[in-house]
């Protein structure tokens, strides 16, 4: 897997030299020490430069993603510190360029969820509104990370808090023509739109997907008049990493 973060990173490099990368979780298995150092080492070129922006997901705080350890989610914000934003509060907020890049942490309140559940926590909810008042990001396109699903329904895997969160996203771009959420979790390749949001869900990169084994990963352009589109990219691994 390390091996082919690395093909992959090389080839994101050469053909997006100007990106900003997110991540939207489940960047360990079960966030061990070891894990976060791997991880560290493999990322630190995107770390080093500011251009990684990143969101815990179930597995980096709890053994196979389970149950939210407290220990293990501070360490991934040690770990990762320059790509979560400027302030520790959350949710976190970057200016990147003609976007207001929104942090969430959907693990944090996930105690008492169950299994692999999470929940963005009233807390969290309360600011996001607040965050999306804002005049600097109102003049920005709202791109929300976050790691669960904000539509998943299984018991075992929901956003327990989800039709708040998205009551409060909606309150909040009443006066906008355009935002984004990309999410992870189930890994998958979903996309749909809601009124003026869409939602993009991302899958795991490093896993060689369908018949012809490709990357793939979300492309995500927005331009400087706020125009929106996103697109799948998918490279070809050198046979020896298949």
């Amino acid at each position: 897997a390390g091996a082919r973060f690395e093909a992959l990173a090389k080839f994101i490099d050469n053909e997006y030299p100007k990106a900003h990368i997110a991540i939207t979780g489940d960047i360990t298995d079960s966030g061990t020490i070891a894990q976060y150092q791997l991880a560290q080492r493999l990322l630190g070129p995107w770390l080093e430069s500011g251009k990684l922006s990143v969101v815990p997901g179930n597995h980096d705080c709890g053994t196979y993603g389970l149950h939210f350890n407290e220990e293990r989610w501070t360490t991934f914000y040690r770990t990762f510190g320059t790509a979560v934003g400027r302030s520790s509060t959350l949710p976190w907020v970057k200016h990147v360029g003609p976007v207001a890049l929104i942090g969430l942490d959907s693990t944090k309140a996930s105690k008492g969820t169950g299994w692999a559940c999470g929940a963005v926590g009233g807390t969290q909810l309360q600011r996001l509104g607040e965050v999306l008042e804002n005049p600097a990001v109102m003049g920005r396109v709202p791109v929300v990370l976050m790691h669960h699903h904000p539509f998943d329904k299984a018991d075992t895997t929901l956003l327990a808090d989800a039709p708040e969160f998205r009551r409060i996203l909606q309150r909040g771009l009443q006066r906008r023509r355009k935002a984004v959420v990309l999410y992870g979790h189930r890994h998958g390749t979903k996309r749909h739109s809601q009124s003026c949001v869409t939602y993009v869900e991302a899958p795991s990169s490093i896993a060689p997907q369908g018949d012809d084994e490709r990357l793939v990963f979300r492309v995500l352009y927005v331009s400087e008049n706020q125009s929106l589109k996103i697109e799948s990219r998918r490279m070809a691994l050198p046979s020896h990493l298949k």
